[in-house]
C-alpha cells in the first residue's frame, strides 16, 4: 500500500513540476505621478504648475506577467524573452487605461521562480491603435492628449530596485516599489495536497 502512495505522489510532483513549466507573476506598484492633491490652491491637472512627482502621493497598481515554457537555469535563474513571452497585461492607472502586451519586439530581463527581479525587466511593443492609451484626465493632464496616441513605441521596465515604468510617447505611469510575485498553480497545490492525504492514511494503517 505505502508502494502505491509513493507511487501516486511521485506522478504528483512530476505533474507539478510540468505544470510549473507555465508560470504567472503578479505585478504591484506604487504609482508617482497618478495621484496628486486636491486641497483648494492646488494646482489642477492642465496648469501651467501641475506637477504630481514627488509629492509624496500614490496610486497603487497592478499587472499580469505570464510565461511558458520555463526552464530555469542555474540557481533558479529565468531569462525572460521572446521564446517564453505570452503577456503583460496592466490593470491601468488614473491616467493610462487597461492594456495588454502580446506581440513585443523587445524582451529582456532575468528574474527568479518567486519573481525576483535579478537584471532589469524590459518589454517593448509597437504601439499600434494606441488610440484609447489614456483616461480622461490622462488627457487632460497632457495638453488635451496630444501624447496620448500616434506613437509607435509602448514599453514597461522594472528594475531590481523596484523603480518602474510605463509609458508611449510622453504618456506614462513612473512609480517605486514595484515587484513581482509568482501566482501558484491551483492544480498543483491541490495534487501536493492529495499527495500528502494519501500518504498520512498510509501510515495511519
Amino acid at each position: 500500500m505505502l508502494a502505491r502512495v509513493f507511487l501516486a505522489l511521485t506522478l504528483a510532483v512530476g505533474f507539478v513540476a510540468d505544470e510549473a513549466a507555465a508560470l504567472e507573476f503578479t505585478f504591484t506598484g506604487q504609482c508617482d505621478d497618478c495621484a496628486f492633491g486636491t486641497e483648494p490652491g492646488d494646482p489642477e491637472p492642465g496648469d501651467e504648475d501641475f506637477d504630481a512627482l514627488d509629492d509624496g502621493l500614490f496610486q497603487a497598481v497592478t499587472g499580469t506577467l505570464t510565461l511558458e515554457n520555463v526552464t530555469p537555469g542555474s540557481g533558479g535563474v529565468i531569462d525572460v524573452g521572446s521564446e517564453n513571452f505570452v503577456s503583460f497585461s496592466y490593470a491601468g492607472s488614473s491616467l493610462l487605461n487597461p492594456f495588454v502586451f502580446t506581440d513585443p519586439f523587445t524582451i529582456t530581463g532575468q528574474i527568479d521562480g518567486a519573481g525576483n527581479v535579478l537584471q532589469d525587466l524590459i518589454i517593448e511593443t509597437s504601439a499600434g491603435d494606441f488610440s484609447n492609451f489614456c483616461t480622461a484626465l490622462g488627457e487632460q493632464v497632457l495638453d488635451g492628449g496630444a501624447f496620448c496616441e500616434d506613437f509607435g513605441i509602448a514599453y514597461f521596465e522594472l528594475t531590481g530596485l523596484g523603480d518602474w515604468s510605463v509609458s508611449g510617447s510622453e504618456a506614462f505611469d513612473v512609480g517605486v516599489g514595484g515587484g513581482l510575485a509568482a501566482v501558484p498553480e491551483p492544480a498543483g497545490v491541490w495534487l501536493a495536497f492529495t499527495g500528502f492525504l494519501g500518504l498520512a492514511a498510509a501510515r495511519s494503517r
